[in-house]
């Protein structure tokens, strides 16, 4: 996440795909603030049930795992659930 001044010059920069912010998005947050706080997802796609759309962020974890974390965001545009998955793009044929 990056920190501008009121002239629009960066002033920090903060990683923030990380377990610890994840663990702190709440149920219940708004998808403005979800995106706020850890920016635009790297996906996203609708689900039936319930209904909503599920905004996957690709990250990089500790060890070389290939993760990402899953937001799904309800019709009131409120997160409804969170979890991890596995990232489709490393997974590997055996």
């Amino acid at each position: 996440s990056d920190l501008f001044d009121g002239q629009g010059r960066l002033v920090a920069r903060e990683q923030v795909r990380d377990d610890a912010h994840f663990g702190a998005i709440p149920r219940g947050l708004g998808a403005d603030e979800l995106r706020r706080r850890i920016g635009p997802p790297s996906e996203t796609w609708g689900v039936a049930r319930p209904p909503g759309v599920v905004w996957a962020y690709r990250y990089d974890v500790p060890g070389g795992d290939c993760r990402w974390f899953l937001v799904q965001v309800g019709p009131d545009q409120r997160v409804v659930d969170t979890g991890y998955g596995a990232d489709p793009m490393c997974t590997v044929a055996e």
